[in-house]
């Protein structure tokens, strides 16, 4: 009993601690529901409370679509309120250009990669000899079905910096072989 009994007076003067407590503590002031948005605007969807930004303009039935990190949701207007906007971070960026060229030949060799492989290599490949200043590659796919070879001639006709491919000669490599000449 005599436990108890201490224990209530225990409650009873916590109690007493956090009114005090409580009174010192002042009230958040409480955010106003909004009736416009802008794009732009740092907003909480009360409901579900996410925050986010909105992404755009509320459609005929009120709703906007806000972005709450990555996450698109359409949320009525009448449910979100109004955060103070984050202050804005400036992020510094370095670049580094190593002006020393990687490539150490005029050939790149596919034969045995898959199509995404190969064109993945292929890209870097014409990137580099780019910035090493070549004007002329090789990219040596094989012959075999053909396939490889259809996939490297499509990623061909549409990069901007290919002026012109055609298969090698007999004494290059035929139809295994793709001369690429570069802007």
């Amino acid at each position: 009993r005599e436990a108890i009994k201490q224990a209530k007076e225990t409650i009873a003067t916590e109690k007493k601690r956090i009114r005090r407590e409580k009174s010192r503590v002042k009230p958040a002031t409480p955010l106003a529901e909004l009736k416009t948005v802008s794009i732009g605007q740092r907003v909480r969807w009360k409901p579900y409370n996410k925050s986010g930004t909105v992404i755009a303009a509320p459609d005929a039935g009120g709703k906007v679509m806000i972005d709450t990190g990555g996450i698109k949701i359409r949320a009525p207007i009448d449910e979100l309120v109004a955060l103070p906007a984050e202050p804005s971070r400036r992020k510094q960026v370095t670049v580094r250009y190593d002006s020393s060229p990687s490539i150490t030949s005029t050939e790149l060799d596919v034969r045995g990669l898959r199509a995404e492989e190969a064109i993945a290599l292929a890209d870097k490949f014409i990137e580099e000899a780019l910035m090493a200043g070549l004007s002329s590659i090789s990219i040596i796919h094989g012959k075999g079905t053909g396939a490889l070879r259809q996939a490297i001639h499509n990623f061909l006709d549409k990069h901007p910096n290919v002026t012109q491919k055609q298969l090698g000669n007999w004494n290059e490599g035929g139809t295994g072989v793709t001369i690429v000449n570069l802007q």
